[in-house]
């Protein structure tokens, strides 16, 4: 009742960010889940997320009230899970109290809004059930060998819904007792079967995977570990420091604070890697694991102490502050997935209106609903209701730059949180405001090729904030697919594992580019079929864009994977 209560505000928000590539996923049959990556993100392999959307698809189709109840389900078997576990230990008061923490956190509540987001919640289920039955077995695995299987299922399910949880050995291994020998012959089934398991996801994604263009410091890292708590107690506390009155209770048994500090950073060794800084709304998420180690911590921090006033006192000086932030820090998460739930919907709706069928659509100005939320939600639609999209979605600035684009469509229109807006007489003015706020710069764009590796520099003069139009001519339509992307600012992306076959790309001059009787044209040669041009511009973050950057020219692409 407590977790309906605390998120019932939110469970009819629309489909939000990637959650139409996940419904996309579900939709493949099992060998392409398990065994391809161009699916969903190719640079990441979670097959449990497709099989866990599979259901909700099937029975509920474009229904979002029933993947959100259906993730909530999950949080809450979650808070129960740690109330079992805490409960061999404590009492259900502190047990309880524990529970209710993850129930009602911030990332927890992002992990309900934005329904992809179960591939954390079904590792975190199925890897506390893992740990639940170690601590209670404590199973060999000469003498139990059922438990010991038992678990090792429950470990794989949770290697395949988010690398953040392959640390689940390193975990089981800090929990064991006697000696480093001890603990490894009762541990070593699940660190085979994460070697086995690295080795098909190797073999899967072709490489190491992970987010395009991002490279990680070893000192950054570092540092991340150690000032990780305080960050964690932040996002729940609103202070640093409340995770002192925290460990208050552990300075009395230091080798337990010692087996804490390996055990926070045996979980999150992976998570640290993306959890460098606070955290914003769409990346709260990276910090959902962190959330059920501090109920833990508190659980078990609260058993500690054995005066009832002392343990109440302890109790309410943790939950006060966590009740207080975490009211206002969740009210204004929800004001702003409530805005882009409904300019996503607004932007799904478009796309089956007859209104729009020879309109032409400004890309929403949302981070959530992007160009791959609306290229994979007309997929969807295609593949589950098999219906086609009307509209055609154009950047603002493509259309400002090159405006015979509009000669092809009978109106222009923008999407916001209340209503499409017809703006096809007010365009011209909105065009020049654009071009008027360009600068003379232009980022210096160039190619780099050597043997499998394809690469792109870029230097900003002006602003550090990248935006790439990407322009697709795919094999088998006649209607270009264009799109919008941010990025952070990077002098070199590789982009060996987005692209294939780029042996003939080219780098041609931005005047060269040119639209005309709906195509797009490199000089006087229309752009053939399978072919990317990418061009970027460099921005201050105030509105002001320098010019469009030269074209690389990609003949033949096969687009491994541009969400």
């Amino acid at each position: 009742m407590i977790a309906l209560a605390y998120s019932f505000d939110v469970l009819r928000f629309w489909f939000l960010y990637d959650d139409p590539a996940a419904i996309v996923y579900s939709t493949k049959s099992l060998k392409d889940i398990f065994f391809a990556n161009d699916v969903y993100v190719p640079g990441f392999y979670a097959p449990l997320l497709a099989l866990a959307f599979k259901p909700d698809v099937l029975f509920f189709g474009f229904h979002p009230l029933p993947y959100r109840i259906h993730n909530l389900i999950v949080l809450v078997l979650i808070a129960f899970v740690v109330y079992q576990i805490l409960g061999h230990y404590t009492d259900k008061i502190s047990s309880l109290f524990s529970a209710i923490v993850i129930l009602c956190a911030t990332p927890s509540l992002i992990c309900v809004i934005w329904i992809t987001l179960r591939q954390y919640l079904y590792p975190m289920l199925f890897s506390l059930m893992a740990i639940s039955l170690y601590i209670t077995h404590r199973p060999h695995p000469k003498q139990n060998k059922f438990a010991v299987l038992l678990i090792l299922v429950l470990s794989e399910f949770s290697f395949m819904g988010k690398e953040q949880f392959v640390t689940l050995p390193f975990v089981l291994l800090v929990l064991s007792e006697g000696n480093f020998r001890n603990r490894l012959s009762s541990t070593y089934p699940y660190f085979l079967l994460l070697v086995l398991h690295l080795l098909l996801r190797w073999y899967v994604l072709g490489g190491v995977g992970g987010y395009v263009g991002v490279t990680y410091d070893p000192v950054v890292y570092l540092k991340t570990v150690f000032q990780s708590i305080g960050t964690a107690s932040e996002i729940l506390f609103g202070s640093q420091w409340l995770v002192a009155v925290l460990l208050l209770p552990f300075l009395l048994r230091p080798e337990t604070l010692v087996r804490l500090a390996l055990l926070w950073t045996a979980t999150l060794a992976v998570s640290f890697l993306v959890m460098s800084v606070y955290p914003s709304a769409d990346t709260y998420r990276y910090w959902f694991i962190a959330v059920v180690l501090f109920s833990f911590l508190m659980g078990f921090g609260s058993a500690l102490i054995d005066n009832a006033l002392l343990r109440g006192s302890y109790i309410l000086i943790i939950v006060i502050p966590f009740l207080i932030h975490g009211s206002k820090v969740n009210g204004g998460i929800k004001e702003l997935f409530q805005r882009e739930s409904l300019i996503a919907s607004r932007t799904s709706q478009s796309l089956l209106d007859h209104t729009y069928r020879n309109a032409v659509v400004i890309l929403p100005d949302s981070p959530y609903t992007h160009t791959g939320y609306i290229y994979s939600m007309q997929r969807a639609y295609r593949t589950i209701l098999g219906v086609e999209a009307f509209p055609a979605f154009y950047p603002l600035e493509l259309l400002a730059l090159y405006p015979d684009i509009l000669r092809d469509f009978d109106g222009v229109y923008e999407i916001t949180p209340h209503a499409v807006l017809n703006i096809t007489g007010s365009f011209k003015e909105r065009s020049n405001l654009f071009v008027g706020a360009l600068t003379d710069q232009k980022p210096e764009f160039g190619l780099l090729q050597s043997g499998d590796e394809f690469a792109v520099s870029l230097k900003c003069t002006f602003g550090r904030s990248v935006t790439s139009l990407i322009i697709e001519q795919e094999q088998f339509t006649d209607s270009p697919r264009v799109s919008r992307h941010m990025f952070p600012y990077l002098e070199r992306l590789n982009l060996s594992r987005i692209i294939k076959k780029h042996g003939n790309a080219a780098l041609v001059p931005i005047k060269e580019l040119s639209y005309r009787q709906k195509a797009w044209y490199v000089g006087r040669e229309r752009i053939p079929k399978a072919t990317l041009l990418i061009t970027v511009f460099c921005g201050d973050g105030s509105g002001r864009h320098t010019q469009l950057s030269d074209v690389l020219y990609i003949p033949l692409a096969k687009r491994f994977h541009i969400p």
